[in-house]
């Protein structure tokens, strides 16, 4: 049996107040409270929203949300070592492309390099991967993948011919390959470098890394580590 409630008690709060609370439209409120997401009763066939229950059940998200923040920043952690930072002296989309395809098809557990090659460079003709501020996220899922693995390239020389959305020339790549099985990660690994690369002072600081020991120190500097954990 659900709790007592009765109109006039404070601690109820109407579709309007518990929007007003939460700082959502009275239409998202409502179907959140349909949806069994909010907890909430009918009074009358109106809801009713006990302000209490809400509270904890913000606390709750809010738990949440930091622990899947902490898992993407360490497996990002995990994943940046300085065996898979490469420091690129190229000049064309193409020499980057291949130089990280190289790197990823010599770690544990990758397919043959043509097969990661052919994925590359299948996903770069649909749309390019140039994400703007002179980054490029080249990534792929293939099922024979069971492993989420990325290498990072640094390049000497902007990549004029990179076909960025912004028309920047990218110089700064993240390469990953994922499993078929393993979205979720692998989006939330790309959210997490399209956050951490819009810092300006960041990407400076990366333009003047003069080894891969300098790329993770300054990758851990801003997650406030002293460097990504080293396999």
């Amino acid at each position: 049996m659900g709790p007592s409630v009765h109109a006039a008690d404070a601690r109820w709060m109407t579709v309007d107040e518990i929007a007003a609370h939460l700082k959502l439209g009275r239409t998202k409120v409502y179907q959140m409270a349909q949806d069994g997401v909010l907890p909430a009763v009918k009074v009358g066939g109106q809801w009713r929203f006990d302000r209490q229950m809400v509270d904890e059940w913000l606390e709750r998200q809010l738990k949440l949300r930091l622990t899947r923040g902490a898992d993407v920043t360490g497996q990002f952690r995990s994943l940046l070592v300085p065996e898979h930072v490469l420091l690129l002296d190229v000049h064309s989309k193409k020499e980057a492309l291949d130089a990280l395809i190289d790197r990823m098809a010599e770690a544990d557990g990758m397919p043959s390099r043509d097969e990661i090659a052919s994925g590359i460079y299948h996903r770069e003709d649909l749309m390019s991967t140039g994400i703007g501020l002179g980054v490029g996220v080249p990534h792929i899922r293939l099922s024979s993948v069971r492993r989420l693995a990325m290498v990072v390239g640094v390049c000497k020389q902007p990549l004029s011919d990179y076909e960025s959305i912004d028309g920047e020339p990218v110089w700064l790549l993240f390469m990953i390959v994922a499993g078929l099985d393993q979205q979720a990660d692998h989006l939330k690994l790309v959210a997490r470098l399209s956050s951490l690369v819009k810092d300006e002072s960041l990407r400076s600081r990366l333009r003047a890394a003069t080894s891969p020991e300098d790329v993770c120190h300054i990758f851990g500097a801003v997650s406030g580590q002293s460097a990504f954990a080293v396999r």
